[in-house]
């Protein structure tokens, strides 16, 4: 797996990621050993992003650990506020 830069440079130099927190672009090991997700996807990637959430707590269960969303704007397809989206998507989450 590539490793994942553990600061952002562009927006927030010198100010790397605390070391207790983890990085992965693999959902299903993110969401494995986590006690909080924190996801940040562009805003493309919301609905897929959802549908995938969706895909492993029907195939794992039905449970997910608690999560934080960091995204904001309208989405494209329905210039619907991020908000409303996400809790349209995930009221069975």
């Amino acid at each position: 797996q590539k490793s994942i830069p553990r600061e952002n440079l562009r927006y927030l130099p010198a100010c790397p990621f605390p070391e207790t927190l983890a990085l992965n672009s693999d959902l299903d090991t993110a969401i494995a050993d986590a006690e909080l997700l924190i996801l940040a996807p562009p805003l493309a990637g919301l609905r897929p992003l959802l549908a995938r959430l969706r895909q492993y707590r029907e195939t794992h269960s039905g449970s997910l650990p608690p999560f934080l969303w960091l995204c904001k704007g309208l989405e494209a397809a329905s210039s619907k506020a991020i908000k409303k989206e996400i809790e349209e998507h995930t009221s069975e989450l």
